[in-house]
């Protein structure tokens, strides 16, 4: 008799939700895939690698300008329509907080920048506004100058070895930057395979949350935590915040040395030393798992992003071979004697480099979608409705494929970032870090990081591939991926 009424009440419970979500669905008025499963949606969709989601993904976009998919029981709108993402930006007092997935990043440790509101979240963006503001991104030049060349160095011994994989060299060059330049790195608690590992560590730690969003059965908590997942999660974060708060620890004390005179060398500022001279809103200090969590979040925000950026710029310098001949000779024009230091005058007068970034931004933004939920129920121009609770994502790698504002939109095109043909543009047509109160604040920090590294490297070297475009498997993680890596050959160019 019990039995039968818990069948009984679950059965009840699958129709209601799966008639509330056909009603939710149309309301918001939105196109959506013909065959919406109880329970599961449209998950049946995307069964795969996560390159098919994405793929299959592009591939649905053809049936509308957004449209609506069901996430296992949860309404989803997808959307990159220029008449309602503009409307949602300028209402984003209705979509102020961040879509229930990125509350997984919490795995990395309970204060989550990119996830926190209030308190919390204002007394860490004080800090890292702060951190990355003109003037002390200045004091990073040394380090990204440092290691870039290091980077090159290090690929001479792949000079005339035919094409090989660049993932793991940049992978390691970049985690040496941000530990560098976020906690200052220290040879005596890491060596370069202790790097190395780090990075694995990280990494696997950023797969194995992105993982947890492709698997609607590991949402609840209670199901999560006797999941193998979660092991693995465990084991890889465990190491990471070890390390991160072994160096936060280590710098702390040089830090409070230099405030003592008992340091006599020069100092040179990182990010975490703002955290030192800072307190929080009530008064007390900034703990070291405090900041082990901040450092954890701007690492996962930079780190993978950074990577992606750059292997999609290579891969494109190298398929096109005349824009990277074009972007050598602009570097050719600004300096000579294969300079090995680039400052932040140098770089702002790189205008083409610049265009060759947007322009990988545009067909491979860091970011590929960006979810918030809706917080108050919401109107769309489209005639729609969107109830308080949904959580909605701005599909960015479609709306920068907008042929009205593109033409030819699949095709790699820096003049499309001409500075007369930005200014015909609604600046909603390309967001690759964001919009708004919650924009990505480390753009900036990010781009400097990327155009100081392609200027050694396009100087130094000639980049080919045997790959082409049709090649690339697409894959949204925690940034967007290539799957194949980053396969090519290089030659050393002659010294200017």
């Amino acid at each position: 008799m019990i039995l039968s009424a818990i069948i009984i009440v679950g059965v009840l419970f699958l129709v209601l939700n799966f008639v509330q979500c056909l009603i939710t669905l149309k309301k918001s008025k939105l196109p959506a895939l013909p065959v919406v499963l109880p329970l599961l949606g449209h998950t049946h969709y995307f069964i795969g690698s996560t390159h098919v989601f994405f793929e299959k993904l592009k591939d649905i976009a053809k049936i509308g300008s957004s449209f609506g998919l069901f996430i296992g029981p949860f309404f989803t709108p997808f959307l990159y329509d220029l008449n309602i993402v503009p409307h949602l930006i300028k209402s984003e007092n209705h979509i102020q907080k961040k879509a229930q997935q990125y509350n997984f990043l919490r795995a990395l440790g309970k204060r989550q920048i990119f996830v926190e509101t209030g308190v919390p979240y204002k007394e860490s963006k004080r800090v890292l506004l702060h951190a990355v503001s003109h003037a002390n991104l200045r004091e990073y030049f040394t380090s990204f100058n440092t290691i870039a060349q290091n980077f090159v160095d290090d690929l001479r011994s792949k000079v005339g070895g035919g094409e090989f994989n660049m993932e793991v060299e940049l992978y390691f060059c970049i985690v040496s930057v941000l530990l560098d330049t976020i906690m200052g790195l220290d040879a005596t608690i890491m060596s370069r395979d202790e790097i190395v590992l780090y990075a694995k560590e990280f990494t696997d730690s950023i797969t194995h949350i992105f993982n947890r969003g492709f698997r609607i059965w590991l949402y609840p908590d209670f199901f999560y935590k006797f999941s193998s997942l979660y092991k693995m999660c465990n084991k890889s974060v465990a190491h990471t915040r070890k390390i991160t708060g072994k160096l936060i620890i280590k710098r702390k004390q040089k830090f409070e040395a230099f405030k003592r005179n008992e340091e006599n060398t020069t100092r040179t500022s990182v990010f975490i030393d703002k955290y030192f001279e800072s307190k929080k809103d009530d008064g007390s200090e900034f703990s070291v798992e405090d900041i082990t969590d901040d450092v954890l979040s701007l690492m996962g925000a930079g780190f993978e992003t950074t990577v992606s950026s750059l292997g999609f710029i290579i891969m494109m310098l190298a398929i096109n071979q005349d824009i990277q001949e074009k972007a050598f000779n602009e570097l050719k024009e600004k300096q000579k004697n294969n300079k090995r230091y680039f400052t932040t005058e140098d770089l702002n007068e790189l205008p083409y480099l610049d265009q060759v970034i947007q322009e990988t931004w545009r067909l491979y933004p860091p970011i590929a979608f960006m979810g918030r939920q809706v917080t108050k129920d919401i109107d769309l121009p489209n005639g729609g409705h969107l109830k308080k609770g949904i959580d909605i994502w701005f599909f960015l790698a479609m709306l920068h494929r907008n042929p009205k504002y593109y033409p030819e939109p699949e095709i790699f095109n820096p003049d499309n970032f001409l500075p007369e043909r930005v200014k015909e543009r609604p600046p909603e047509v390309f967001m690759p870090f964001g919009f708004g109160t919650r924009k990505c604040f480390g753009n900036i920090f990010a781009k400097l990081v990327i155009k100081t590294t392609l200027c050694h490297l396009v100087t130094n070297y000639q980049f080919h591939t045997t790959t082409t475009v049709k090649d690339f498997r697409l894959a949204f993680e925690f940034a967007m991926k290539n799957k194949i890596g980053v396969p090519v050959s290089i030659k050393p160019r002659e010294k200017i």
